[in-house]
C-alpha cells in the first residue's frame, strides 16, 4: 500500500464474480460421479446400483435430504434400496441433479413423473405436468387424467378432465375410453359441462362402451343409462335408437329407459338435466356515465338476455374475472373519479344473483387480473397517483386474500392471461412509458421472472387464450398479436375491423370475441369474432347498446334462456 493510500485510510476492494461458476461446479461434480471419486452412497433400484454424492442428490431431493440429514438408518448406510420407481427415470433424475438437464419424451414422461413425484424432485415434475397438458388430446387425456389422479396432480387432472369434457365427441371413440370402468364412465357423462351437440351422442357412445365387452358389461347397462339425459332427446329420434340397438330392447332396459324419461320429463322444464354451454356475460359498462346493465349473450342462437343488474356499478376502471361458477368484479375508482376502491362484487350465474365479497387489501383501479388454480389474482393498476406492482390473491373456499410478492415493473392497463400453470402480464403503462415486457408468476415458486418483449407494445389491451396461444388485441388500434409462451414466439394475427381501447374480450368455443370499446371519442356496439382456424374477422352481433371499459366473461350456463335475437 502506497504511504498516499495509507494516509488517506483508503482500502481498496473489487468484487469479482464468475458467471459460469455454478455450471463448472456441476460438471466437475459429474466427472466425479463418472470417475467414481468421492463417491459416498449407492442407489440400488430394480437390480441396478447408481453411484452418486450424498450432497448433490439431497441439494435437489426433498426426499434424499430427509432421508440423509435427520437421523434416518439410511443416512449411514453406503447401499440404499429404491423402490416403486423404475431404473431408467432414477438414473434421469440423478443426470438431472449433476447438469440440471432432461430431456422429457412421451415415452419416458410417466416413468419420469412417478419418479420426480415419489421422490420430490419438484422442478422435474412441474416440467412433466406442463409436457403431458401440452400435449393432451382425445386419445390420451383420460389416460392423463387418470395418472394424474393417482399421482394426487390436481391441476393435471383438472386439465384433462375438462379436455375431455370438451372433446367428447372425438374421446368416446377411442381406445382409453372403452377402457373406462363402470364408475369412471358415469362420472363422465354425469357432468354437466360435458360438451355435445345432442345427448344421443352420449346414448351412442355408452352402447359402443357396453358392447366393447358385452359380457361382463351387460349387467352395468341398466345403472349407467339412468345417468344419460334421455329426456333431452326427442322420443322419435330415441325411438330410432332403441329400434336399431339390439341391446336396448331386453326387457330391463326398456323398463329403465322409460322410468328416466318419466322421471325426468314433464311440463317443469326445472326438471330436466341439461347440459351447460358456453355463453357470453358482459357487466356494466360507460357511454360517459356508468351502467348497471348486465347481459347474457348465447353465440348459438344470437339472442341477449338482461340478468340481475349490478347494485355496485358506480365506479369507472373495474375488472370482471370469472373464477368457477362465479364472476368477479374487482376494484375500480368512484363515480367522480376521486378515490380507488377495494371494493369486491360476486355474480353467481346459477342463481342470477350478486353479493360483496371481502374487500382487496389494496385499494386500485386500472389493474389486471386472472384466474389460475381456482384462486383469483389482482395485479397492478393505479392508486393515488402511483402506478403499483403489487399483487394479491384471494382464495373463494376460505374467503381470504393473501399478499404476494411484487411484479418485476410496476403497470397499469395491462393485459393478464392464466396459461398453463402461470400468470402473465403484458405490456401496461407506468404513467409516461408504455412496456413491452412480459412478467410472468410462477405460483409454486412464488416468483416473477421477465420472458419476452412484445413486439408491438401497446396499453389498455386485453388478453385471451386459444389453445397454446395467447392473443393480445385492443389499445387503440386494430392490432391482433399472438403470443406462443412454449415457444416464446410472437406472430401477427388478422387485423380487427376497427381500432379501439377499452374493450370486452372473452373466448367462447375457441373463438375470440371483441365487444364494444371507444375510440376517437365514440363508443362501438358491435361484437367481432375471430377464428383461429381460418385467421379471419367479422362483426357477430351488436351489443344492446355501445359501451366501453365494460366486464367481459365466458360462463358457462344451463340451456337456454329464451332472448330477443338481434340482426
Amino acid at each position: 500500500m502506497s504511504a498516499a493510500e495509507e494516509g488517506t485510510g483508503t482500502v481498496r476492494s473489487q468484487e469479482f464474480y464468475e458467471p459460469f461458476h455454478a455450471e463448472k461446479i456441476l460438471a466437475g461434480l459429474n466427472e466425479l460421479r463418472a470417475d467414481g471419486n468421492f463417491i459416498d452412497v449407492l442407489l440400488l433400484v430394480s437390480g441396478q446400483t447408481l453411484p452418486c454424492h450424498r450432497a448433490v442428490v439431497a441439494s435437489c431431493s426433498a426426499y434424499f435430504r430427509a432421508m440423509f440429514y435427520t437421523g434416518m438408518k439410511e443416512s449411514r448406510q453406503e447401499v440404499i434400496q429404491v423402490d416403486g420407481i423404475s431404473a431408467d427415470a432414477l438414473a434421469l433424475l440423478l443426470d438431472y441433479a449433476y447438469t440440471a438437464r432432461l430431456v422429457i419424451t412421451q415415452e419416458n414422461v410417466q416413468p419420469l413423473l412417478e419418479a420426480a413425484n415419489f421422490l420430490l424432485f419438484h422442478e422435474v415434475k412441474e416440467a412433466c405436468v406442463s409436457f403431458l397438458a401440452k400435449e393432451l388430446d382425445p386419445c390420451n387425456c383420460l389416460g392423463i387424467h387418470r395418472l394424474a389422479r393417482i399421482q394426487d396432480l390436481d391441476r393435471l387432472a383438472d386439465g384433462a378432465q375438462t379436455f375431455a369434457l370438451k372433446h367428447f365427441t372425438e374421446v368416446s371413440v377411442q381406445e382409453e375410453f372403452y377402457e373406462l370402468c363402470k364408475d369412471d364412465l358415469i362420472q363422465l357423462i354425469s357432468n354437466d359441462d360435458l360438451q355435445v351437440e345432442e345427448e344421443t351422442s352420449v346414448l351412442r357412445a355408452v352402447l359402443r362402451w357396453a358392447e366393447h365387452d358385452s359380457v361382463s358389461r351387460e349387467e352395468e347397462l341398466g345403472e349407467i343409462l339412468r345417468h344419460v339425459r334421455l329426456e333431452t332427446i326427442p322420443p322419435s329420434e330415441l325411438q330410432g335408437v332403441v329400434e336399431m340397438e339390439p341391446s336396448l330392447n331386453r326387457g330391463d332396459i326398456r323398463d329403465v329407459l322409460r322410468d328416466v324419461v318419466a322421471e325426468y320429463s314433464g311440463t317443469d322444464e326445472t326438471k330436466l338435466r341439461s347440459r351447460k354451454t358456453e355463453m357470453m356475460l358482459v357487466v356494466g359498462g360507460n357511454t360517459g356515465e356508468p351502467h348497471p346493465d348486465v347481459y347474457l349473450f348465447d353465440p348459438c342462437e344470437n339472442t341477449w338476455t338482461a340478468c340481475a343488474r349490478w347494485p355496485g356499478y358506480e365506479r369507472h376502471s373495474y375488472v370482471t374475472t370469472p373464477v368457477g361458477r362465479d364472476v368477479y368484479v374487482t376494484g375500480g375508482s368512484n363515480r367522480a373519479r376521486t378515490e380507488e376502491l377495494t371494493t369486491v362484487w360476486v355474480y353467481s350465474v346459477e342463481r342470477d344473483v350478486w353479493r360483496e365479497a371481502p374487500a382487496m387489501p389494496t385499494a386500485r383501479c386500472a389493474h389486471g387480473a386472472a384466474e389460475l388454480g381456482g384462486y383469483l389474482y389482482v395485479v397492478g393498476g393505479w392508486q393515488g397517483g402511483l402506478t403499483l406492482n403489487d399483487v394479491e390473491r384471494y382464495d373463494p373456499k376460505t374467503e381470504k386474500w393473501e399478499v404476494l410478492t411484487p411484479m418485476v415493473q410496476s403497470v397499469r392497463r395491462c393485459g393478464v392471461a392464466a396459461f398453463r400453470y402461470k400468470l402473465y402480464v403484458i405490456c401496461g403503462y407506468d404513467g409516461n412509458i408504455v412496456y413491452a415486457n412480459v412478467q410472468c408468476f410462477d405460483p409454486v415458486t412464488e416468483s416473477w421472472t421477465t420472458v419476452s418483449i412484445c413486439p408491438r407494445p401497446r396499453f389498455r389491451i386485453a388478453t385471451a387464450v386459444i389453445g397454446d396461444s395467447i392473443y393480445v388485441v385492443g389499445g387503440a388500434t386494430t392490432i391482433c398479436d399472438r403470443y406462443d409462451p412454449d415457444t416464446n414466439e410472437w406472430t401477427p394475427a388478422a387485423r380487427m375491423t376497427h381500432g379501439r381501447k377499452h374493450v370486452g374480450v372473452t373466448v367462447v368455443m375457441d373463438k375470440l370475441y371483441v365487444t364494444g370499446g371507444a375510440y376517437a371519442g365514440s363508443a362501438y356496439a358491435s361484437v367481432d369474432c375471430y377464428d383461429p382456424a381460418t385467421n379471419r374477422w367479422e362483426v357477430a352481433a351488436m351489443l344492446p347498446r355501445a359501451m366501453y371499459s365494460h366486464g367481459c366473461v365466458r360462463v358457462k350456463v344451463k340451456k337456454k334462456i329464451k332472448g330477443i335475437k338481434t340482426d
